[in-house]
Parts: C-alpha cells; sequence; structure tokens
C-alpha cells in the first residue's frame, strides 16, 4: 500500500469530545486552587500534554500576574506534569473516554479497501497511549502506527509525528496522504507536513461538546457553534471539514487522485 491516512486519537477516533485531558486538566487545576476554564484548557488542546500544561501556567501567570503559579512552573513543573499524567490515567480508564466514536470503524474498513494505510498520531504520552490503544483494539479499532508526542523530539505543530508515520509504514508520496484531526494544531501539523488535512467537526476537541451536550442542545444553536468551529478549520487552512467520520472516505477520495 503506497496510500496512509494519519488520523488522531481523542476527540477524532476514541473519547467523543475529548473529554479526558479536559477533566485531568481540572482535577489538577482544582488541586492547585486555580481558575482556570475549559475554554483555556482546549484552546492548547493538540500539543502534547507536557507543552500543553505549560503553555496553560504560562498564560494564566502572565494574565494575572500570579507569582506562586510561575514559581511553580519554574521549580515544580516535572511534579505537576507527573500529577497530570496520574489525573490522565484516572480519566482515561472511564469506559466513555476511551470508547471508540461512531463511524471510526466503518471508515477505517472503508479506507482499507481503498487501498490506504492508517496511521496515527497523539499528544497523549506513550506510557498512557499503551492501555488506551489495548481498549480500542478490543472494539475493533488498531491502526497500523501509533506515534506518541513523547517518542518525538517536537510534538505538534511540528510534523515529526507524522514523518516516523511515513517512516514506519513507508508512504512517502505526500500527495497520498491525509492528516486528519480535531483541533487547529493537527492541522498546522500536516501543514507543516505538506501533506492534505481534514479537519473533524462533532466530537472534536474543537467543538468542545460531548456526545450528551449535543442531544440536549437546540438545532438553531448547534448550527451556529458547528458554523464557528466550521470558520475556525477555513481560516487555519484545512484541505477540508468533515461533520463526522463518517465523512471522511468520500472526501479523501476527492483529495487523493
Amino acid at each position: 500500500m503506497d496510500k496512509l491516512v494519519i488520523f488522531d486519537w481523542a476527540g477524532t477516533t476514541v473519547d467523543f469530545g475529548c473529554q479526558a485531558p479536559v477533566e485531568a486538566f481540572e482535577l489538577l487545576f482544582n488541586e492547585l486552587d486555580l481558575k482556570i476554564s475549559r475554554t483555556l484548557i482546549q484552546a492548547y488542546m493538540g500539543l502534547n500534554k507536557r507543552e500543553h500544561l505549560r503553555e496553560i501556567l504560562s498564560y494564566h501567570s502572565a494574565c494575572n500576574n500570579d507569582s506562586r503559579i510561575r514559581e511553580l512552573s519554574l521549580h515544580n513543573f516535572d511534579e505537576l506534569y507527573q500529577k497530570l499524567v496520574v489525573y490522565m490515567q484516572q480519566t482515561t480508564s472511564a469506559y466513555k473516554n476511551t470508547r471508540v466514536i461512531p463511524g471510526v470503524l466503518e471508515t477505517v474498513k472503508q479506507l482499507d479497501s481503498m487501498g490506504f494505510l492508517i496511521g496515527s498520531t497523539t499528544g497523549y504520552p506513550k506510557s498512557l497511549m499503551e492501555r488506551i490503544q489495548i481498549e480500542a483494539k478490543l472494539q475493533g479499532y488498531s491502526p497500523n502506527c501509533i506515534i506518541c508526542g513523547d517518542e518525538v523530539t517536537k510534538g505538534r505543530p511540528s510534523p515529526a509525528m507524522i514523518f516516523e508515520n511515513m517512516v514506519r509504514l513507508d508512504v512517502f508520496d505526500r500527495k497520498k496522504i491525509v492528516k486528519v484531526g480535531d483541533t487547529l494544531a493537527d492541522i498546522r501539523e500536516g501543514q507543516k507536513a505538506e501533506v492534505f488535512t481534514i479537519g473533524i467537526l462533532l466530537g472534536s476537541s474543537l467543538l468542545g461538546l460531548n456526545a450528551e451536550e449535543i442531544k440536549s442542545s437546540d438545532s438553531a444553536g448547534l448550527a451556529i457553534l458547528l458554523n464557528k468551529t466550521r470558520q475556525l478549520y477555513e481560516d487555519a487552512g484545512a484541505d477540508a471539514i468533515a461533520t463526522s467520520m463518517y465523512d471522511i472516505p468520500s472526501i479523501v477520495k476527492k483529495l487523493v487522485k
């Protein structure tokens, strides 16, 4: 096979709404007695989790002139990150946060029939992904390659994880490679690798709604949020935008000739 689709994990193929990392950050910030909004947490989604934490703390301390957090970031950052990893282990242990998103299995099966290998990249550390990939495999999802943010020298938006997928799967024609993700960091990662990019709407971190919240939303309000999310992808220069995973095969077919 000489064609490749590379998926993100949380918010794209598992964990509808990308809830597990958000919940982990909230647990950490509650412990630190920090008032950090979900919007700020989601703003840096897609980065490897070490950089994700660093960016949030840096933004908070700068905007609030918070010397306590500045000192913690300078002298105790590794300790804070390890606490975050423990919290992520807790939040990803909930089945709802490792459940394969509707449409993923059907999409992967169709892409396979079209001659595509399936790669993947994630901001999660490898130690955390080992259990998540087992849970996903039990549900029928097992990509040909998994590269974690701490397996490369730079995480997103660096293209390093995409390049590692290309090397391991022996696919190098960038006109036959597509990156699919649910954050702007995914889109930038794909652009830096000079491959096609597709942004996902439903289930995405960028939309920021879990399945229950979508079900309880009124149609007009949901349409507004979807249009705003679509606009963010368009402004970032995504080659295409998929409402859900079910749309991916037809979009990929149009992009890869």
